[in-house]
């Protein structure tokens, strides 16, 4: 799961360890970051915002040939946030969830 929104952020972790049964510990995180972001700040921001330990989180360099730098500078200034965890049971658990929503809100 990857989003800049602090909120949703939150909203899947707590999924992950609510409904799912994982556990902080065994989230991965990593940062897409974008040259303009400052790499240490945002793992500040998203330590704060997940609770997780800032040594765990990885950072991946992002350049976005698509946008050809018309994007506006800072308006990801934290970069974005993926979450993830590995576990092929609760991989399919998971997709079998979005698979029934899907199917009783007619979206599939």
């Amino acid at each position: 799961f990857g989003n800049s929104d602090p909120d949703m952020i939150k909203v899947f972790l707590r999924f992950l360890h609510e409904v799912v049964g994982i556990s902080k510990e065994d989230v991965k995180p990593r940062i897409q970051v974008h040259p303009n972001v400052k790499v240490q700040q945002a793992i500040n921001f998203w330590s704060n915002i997940t609770k997780i330990p800032k040594d765990r989180f990885y950072i991946h360099y992002q350049v976005s040939r698509a946008s050809r730098h018309m994007r506006p500078k800072h308006s990801l200034p934290h970069g974005t946030l993926e979450l993830r965890a590995n576990g092929r049971k609760d991989f399919f658990r998971i997709k079998g969830w979005i698979a029934g929503v899907a199917r009783e809100g007619n979206l599939a």
